[in-house]
């Protein structure tokens, strides 16, 4: 064999294994980029289900809610599709088309959630939150117009609002089955003095009125001066709706 033919053997050989290395390394890239692509649309669509999950159904409205499973339907759809070998997939999606019919067909109103302890409520705190940042991540992403952001923002902080009281007149119930009189009357005014600060629109006239009412059938207890009713400390989830509120006015200012 001569010389010439040797050396184009050589740059063949050379020239193919490059071939076979980029190929190869261009595999494995896509497939990387194929695993991460999985592993984050994966990570959202579970969290966003498990938002809905932690959120008293309650205090989620049956439109927000439709629009986390959309957006869960979404990232389904791309997991089938990237991976139609993957069975749980599809399961996964099928579960969410079934959740949505479910929530657009209900005419059932849930009933209010009872908290047994500052810690469940807190939990409710933390959740509503949760509820509120992604709102904002789908008015800064496009998927939800500004307008109605915000007026799925107002909902959510009337949740905290409805969490915190009824947390309280729980406590002031139980306080009045246990005879504690001065106790519940306590509770009782708390959940009042919430329900006037965020009294906007007589929205809670009604509710003021008949924690009123049971008030009065309390023995000892006297209708206290405008001032005493404004005083007090709070609890932690009162704290917590301060929080939401502030943060809610921060992103007003960024979105409108």
């Amino acid at each position: 064999m001569s010389t010439g033919l040797i050396a184009i053997s050589v740059v063949v050989g050379i020239a193919l294994i490059m071939g076979l290395f980029y190929i190869s390394h261009s595999i494995e890239k896509q497939k990387a980029k194929r695993a991460l692509m999985i592993a984050n649309l994966s990570e959202k669509a579970h969290r966003l289900q498990r938002m809905i999950d932690r959120v008293p159904p309650a205090y989620l409205p049956k439109e927000l809610k439709v629009l986390l499973l959309s957006e869960i339907k979404k990232r389904c759809e791309k997991l089938v599709e990237a991976a139609p070998e993957n069975s749980k997939f599809k399961k996964n999606l099928d579960s969410v088309n079934g959740q949505i019919a479910d929530t657009q067909s209900s005419t059932a109103k849930p009933p209010a959630p009872q908290f047994r302890t500052p810690q469940e409520a807190n939990e409710i705190k933390a959740s509503l939150q949760e509820l509120s940042k992604a709102v904002e991540a789908f008015v800064k992403s496009g998927v939800l117009p500004a307008s109605q952001g915000q007026q799925h923002l107002a909902k959510i902080q009337m949740s905290f609002v409805e969490a915190n009281v009824n947390y309280l007149v729980s406590q002031g119930d139980t306080a009045r089955r246990e005879n504690k009189t001065k106790l519940a009357i306590h509770h009782y005014q708390k959940a009042i003095a919430e329900l006037t600060k965020r009294n906007k629109n007589n929205h809670y006239s009604e509710r003021i009125a008949q924690l009123k009412a049971t008030l009065s059938e309390l023995a000892g207890y006297e209708e206290p001066a405008p001032a005493a009713e404004a005083g007090g400390t709070g609890n932690e989830l009162t704290k917590g709706l301060d929080d939401l509120i502030e943060d809610d006015n921060s992103w007003k200012k960024k979105y409108f």
